[in-house]
């Protein structure tokens, strides 16, 4: 007499359902970025005691200057930021550029918008006064 049901093939049949099962599950998951995820201390922002030297001059290094330094005339539209007195006189358009205001052209150009704190941080710095060190 055979046995009603086959072990191996009800074994696999489960083991395939399982993994299907799990797949789907495992597809509807929503991944956010560490960084969205997991906000450091460090990586608190704080618009308050902001000077050029400390805060705005690394931002702009690190995403204006690469255009709107030594090149300032051929890539970056005429607008130079490499010095404190540049920036505070372009701080307009600056401002306009980097939160993408309609009427400024997108900056960074060609790269998505600088972080909130970022922009946070050199409109508060404006609001205060241009403070410089």
């Amino acid at each position: 007499m055979k046995p009603k049901y086959n072990i191996p093939h009800l074994q696999t049949f489960v083991l395939s359902v399982f993994l299907v099962t799990m797949g789907v599950l495992l597809s509807r998951c929503y991944y956010n970025s560490e960084e969205e995820l997991y906000i450091s201390l460090t990586d608190q922002c704080d618009p308050t005691n902001i000077t050029y030297e400390s805060a705005v001059q690394p931002i702009l290094q690190e995403n204006c200057l690469g255009c709107h330094g030594s090149s300032y005339n051929s890539e970056g539209g005429g607008v130079d930021l490499r010095t404190y007195s540049q920036v505070v006189a372009d701080i307009d358009a600056v401002l306009g550029s980097i939160k993408h205001n309609s009427i400024f052209p997108q900056m960074p150009k060609n790269s998505p918008k600088l972080k909130d704190c970022q922009i946070t941080i050199i409109e508060s710095w404006k609001n205060a006064g241009f403070p410089q060190n």
